[in-house]
């Protein structure tokens, strides 16, 4: 949420292997998602955030 700066903190906190890594994109979810979000996509989007971010905190 750029409104406000915890974004680094919920990174944090979906970056796990329960969180964002659990995601396999067989994109069952965006079949079941009523309101039709390509949830895959954003998925996809934060593992990418969240691979940069552990790359650079390591450097």
């Amino acid at each position: 949420d750029s409104r406000d700066d915890g974004a680094e903190e919920r990174l944090d906190v979906v970056d796990s292997p329960d969180g964002l890594w659990k995601c396999y994109t067989i994109f069952n979810c965006n079949e079941a998602c009523p309101k039709d979000i390509d949830i895959t996509r954003w998925l996809s989007a934060l593992k990418r955030k969240a691979a940069t971010s552990q790359a650079s905190t390591k450097a």
